[in-house]
């Protein structure tokens, strides 16, 4: 039989490919097939590529000879070939660009595989569980030995027993001989849940994240790779671990924008995670203590089963929404920041030696740093925006780029000698509860600190619902409008799924604050019914053609130049509105921030009802479209 002389490469460039190699007969022997790793020549320098072919004949002229065979065995299987094809097609990248995505970092810059160490098995027997909630998994338990595609939405509030309701899935899965994915938003729940089921099953897990060497990565990729681990926990990557006997995909939290890709290529684990289950036949689980619209939609139209178990045993706090308005009346060039109810019933809490929490999602002093005699105001030089004063560190801070000064002595412009900071932030709210309660122990948990040991009082960030086990017994939660004016059409369902999580942490009472008593956000929360939330939501979405009922493309450009950014969009859509095909098309509008990190970033925003119809003339557009200073991506069912 003759071997094949020509290989089919693609390599991690914006470039559609693949491109034809010939194969040395030195190489003949190495029997390349898919899945190989090589170095070639392109253009003027040497890359990695990845075999996706190979070909007894070729029709280029002059073609290109491999220069060199990376791996003894292919590294990459046909199920993540297939994967990573479907995501270069879905989020319109190259295939790969999509590969190296799913690679570790290591394999991506073209190394050797150096064997591995052998891997700890745990020498327990798999325990008999709780059969607690054996009744309401039925569905999945069952769905688990079928060895077919099949996708539920897991509802329930309490992330300590929602993971309890992981440990037995993944045990009934284990029992079956297979092995399951387990994502998670970060590190610190990547922990927490290993400790859980290691607790319980004596498994091989495999836990991976950014903040593993390269070595330690590639250590558990070849470890996945070759069978020797039955559950991998981690971070979004983890999508793409090379589990060949793949039972089961857990997304926990998975409305959380974490999962979405900032870098190119911008894929969602959790969207990616439908694809491998189709792929693989096997179950994809979507857990959250509040599902995000998308996908609690998908149960309405029979394309997922809804499990929701009921939490009859649990005791949720009361909840109490403060009219912010009324606080004002009579109130006179004073920023009211905390309410006579929150007050109150701080003081009733400390009182009775109860714990208290303030929740303000904003770090620093004050998020606005400006000259009290001409109003100059100090922003980031490389975003333009206004620079948010800490307190503690004596600094300047941009909270998108981290750019960092110290406070001037004088205002640069009218060289007054008053500089003065508006707004609040955690620390300002930390401050202002040592003014009102000067002898209770206050105490601060954002991103700038970490959990103390002990406390009265204490104020927190988003931060707390990483960081805190032990319940609150009294929330407060400050200037949660800020969320839910975001220019966001998910602003009312994140924060509503925000207040959700943040009331798990309360054991008695939760205080909201806010202006908009009457927003449905608020009554869903108060009465604890998502599905009228759900409802509320879902009938603006409709309205406004945004998903469920559409997918949106975002298309991004962005120089150095504002000029030239600005003409570059308006000439784009110009292009774009010539070849639209059922597409509604928006004018372009500037990115928010429009000035980061020293570009300025505009958009054009896309809606269709199949993103599959458009991928042609998205893909021709970028590559048409050059402009020597103008960066263009492409952004996919994005999340703003």
């Amino acid at each position: 039989m003759q071997k094949a002389k020509f290989a089919q490469v693609v390599v991690g460039l914006p470039i559609e490919g693949p491109f034809d190699y010939y194969i040395p007969s030195t190489f003949w022997q190495d029997n390349l097939k898919k899945g190989f790793r090589v170095k070639v020549p392109f253009k003027n320098t040497r890359l990695t590529g990845y075999v996706v072919g190979t070909n007894k004949i070729s029709k280029i002229v002059n073609i290109k000879t491999i220069l060199e065979v990376l791996d003894k065995d292919p590294i990459i299987d046909r199920h993540l070939l297939r994967l990573t094809k479907h995501v270069s097609e879905h989020y319109l990248c190259s295939w790969g660009q999509a590969i190296e995505a799913a690679l570790p970092e290591y394999l991506v810059r073209g190394r050797r595989i150096i064997p591995s160490t052998p891997h700890k098995v745990y020498d327990r027997d798999l325990q008999n569980l709780d059969n607690e909630f054996d009744s309401q998994l039925k569905p999945i338990i069952n769905a688990l030995s079928s060895n077919r595609f099949k996708l539920f939405l897991l509802h329930y509030r309490q992330l300590n027993l929602r993971w309890q309701i992981f440990v037995e899935i993944v045990k009934k899965n284990h029992e079956l001989g297979r092995q399951a994915i387990i994502l998670v938003p970060d590190l610190d729940y990547a922990n927490r849940i290993t400790q859980q089921i290691k607790a319980k099953l004596s498994i091989n897990i495999g836990i991976t994240h950014s903040s593993l060497s390269s070595h330690q990565d590639l250590d558990i990729w070849l470890k996945a790779r070759a069978g020797e681990i039955d559950l991998i926990i981690g971070t979004r990557k983890a999508i793409f671990s090379p589990l060949k006997n793949l039972g089961v995909i857990i997304i926990d939290e998975e409305d959380n924008s974490v999962y979405k890709q900032e870098n190119l290529p911008h894929y969602n684990a959790r969207d990616v995670a439908l694809m491998r289950g189709r792929l693989q036949n096997c179950v994809v689980i979507l857990a959250s203590a509040c599902p995000s619209l998308e996908s609690y939609y998908l149960t309405r139209t029979k394309q997922a089963k809804l499990v929701e178990i009921k939490e009859q045993s649990i005791n949720l706090p009361q909840i109490q929404v403060v009219d912010m308005r009324r606080e004002f009346s009579g109130v006179k060039k004073q920023k009211v920041v905390f309410s006579r109810t929150l007050l109150e019933e701080t003081k009733k809490a400390i009182d009775s030696g109860s714990r208290v929490a303030f929740f303000l999602n904003r770090r620093g002093f004050g998020s606005v740093a400006s000259c009290r005699n001409c109003g100059f105001s100090l922003r980031c030089p490389r975003c333009n925006l206004s620079l948010t004063y800490h307190y503690a560190k004596k600094i300047l801070n941009c909270h998108y780029c981290n750019y960092n000064t110290n406070i001037p002595d004088i205002c640069p412009q009218c060289k007054s000698s008053y500089i003065g900071f508006r707004g609040i932030g955690s620390e300002k709210i930390e401050s202002e509860l040592n003014r009102l309660f000067p002898a209770v122990n206050i105490s601060r948990c954002d991103s700038d600190t970490d959990l103390p040991e002990s406390f009265d009082i204490l104020v927190c960030t988003q931060i707390i619902l990483k960081k805190i086990d032990t319940p609150i017994d009294l929330l407060g939660i400050i200037s949660i409008d800020a969320s839910l004016n975001r220019i966001d059409f998910r602003a009312a369902e994140k924060t509503f799924a925000l207040l959700t999580r943040l009331s798990n942490i309360a054991r008695t009472k939760v205080i909201v604050q806010t202006f908009q008593p009457q927003h449905y956000c608020f009554i869903a929360l108060i009465n604890s019914d998502y599905e009228y939330f759900f409802k509320k939501e879902l009938a603006i979405r409709k309205e406004l053609n945004f998903p469920p009922f559409s997918q949106l493309v975002v298309i991004n450009l962005r120089s150095k130049d504002e000029v030239k950014t600005r003409e570059a969009s308006l000439e784009l859509f110009k292009e774009l509105t010539k070849k639209k095909n059922n597409v509604d098309i928006s004018n372009p509008h500037p990115s928010i921030p429009f000035q980061l990190r020293g570009n300025f970033r505009m958009q054009i925003l896309l809606k269709t009802k199949d993103i599959k119809s458009i991928n042609n003339l998205l893909k021709k557009t970028m590559q048409s479209f050059r402009k020597g200073s103008i960066t263009l991506t492409i952004d996919v069912d994005p999340q703003f």
